[in-house]
């Protein structure tokens, strides 16, 4: 039997990738990466620095060498993801990562990111969180804080992780302003609140809680039993009392979806809702310029539309009867 050369060519080209020994991050070299992340590339330390290295260790899991970085790997990684049906969304997030890591290594070649198509932004309605509400209405201290959560979110605008760190002295009573620090970006800004929510009879007020329902735990304003909240532990309260209200599409930034929309529908200008939501650039802020699905609905059934079919005129039994024998002269 004649042996194929090319054959055996690739098989022993297989067999020496099979045997290729990777080497493994150090613990050491982990933590020159996250003060690399922080101090040089300005990353936030809690909730953007995390996923980096969760990206990057799940890399390293699939047989991607990160100390010694190859292309055709990245790409045949990419690859099976793309045909696994992976979103460019999704994909990105490793793209950033290997760029972050290949930064910190002084590594010239950057992966360019997936093109990704942005889709309509789903705000809730006020009909959505009131039902989500009225699931949280016990007098219990848990059902007490995620509804102080949910008000808050609507009332503030403010990113998951950016409520995890608000702290009890953050809150300004008097002037009826939470001052947000080191929110993404490191930046700090003031945010004002109705002062109904901070501390209003007959409303589910911040003071209220603070005072007869929130865990005496650390300094924070929201906490759980026994630690700070955390942007995992809201995101899985939020989802399961969404699911109960019958709308689990929503999660914690669909409220600041809900509040940069209705600030700009009620006639907020646009430069003073990227302020308020900390946005670095207006076009972050120029994709609330949306009309709602509700506002389309509204437009198509209810607005007078000029029709391009010209619809005869409806006549009775009677009045068609005689026109008719008017012009056959049948009666």
């Amino acid at each position: 039997m004649i042996s194929n050369p090319e054959r055996n060519e690739e098989k022993s080209s297989i067999k020496s990738f099979s045997e290729k020994k990777q080497e493994i991050v150090t613990e050491e070299l982990w933590k020159s990466f996250i003060k690399h992340c922080i101090v040089v590339q300005r990353l936030h330390p809690r909730s953007t620095v995390p996923g980096r290295i969760k990206k990057l260790q799940y890399l390293e899991r699939n047989g991607i060498d990160l100390i010694n970085i190859d292309e055709n790997e990245a790409h045949t990684f990419f690859y099976d993801k793309i045909q696994a049906g992976s979103a460019n969304v999704g994909l990105n997030n490793y793209v950033k990562a290997l760029n972050s890591w290949m930064k910190f290594r002084e590594i010239e070649k950057k992966f360019d990111k997936f093109k990704e198509h942005t889709s309509p932004i789903k705000v809730p309605s006020i009909a959505d969180i009131q039902a989500m509400l009225d699931i949280v209405k016990d007098r219990k201290p848990h059902a007490r804080r995620d509804r102080m959560l949910i008000v808050f979110f609507c009332k503030t605008g403010l990113r998951c992780a950016e409520l995890c760190n608000l702290r009890l002295d953050d809150i300004d009573w008097k002037n009826a302003e939470i001052m947000v620090k080191k929110g993404k970006g490191g930046k700090d800004r003031i945010v004002p609140v109705e002062r109904k929510v901070l501390y209003g009879h007959n409303y589910p007020s911040l003071k209220n809680y603070i005072k007869m329902w929130r865990f005496p735990i650390g300094d924070t304003v929201f906490t759980t039993e026994k630690a700070p909240i955390t942007p995992v532990y809201i995101r899985k309260r939020i989802k399961d009392v969404a699911k109960k209200a019958g709308v689990p599409w929503i999660h914690p930034h669909s409220f600041r979806h809900f509040y940069a929309t209705n600030l700009l529908k009620s006639g907020a200008r646009i430069t003073i809702v990227q302020q308020l939501l900390g946005h670095a650039k207006l076009g972050s802020t120029e994709r609330y310029l949306h009309t709602s699905e509700a506002d389309l609905r509204e437009t198509i059934h209810n607005m007078p539309i000029y029709d391009v079919i010209r619809c005869k005129k409806k006549y009775s039994k009677t009045k068609f009867r005689r026109l008719y024998a008017k012009s056959t002269g049948k009666f």
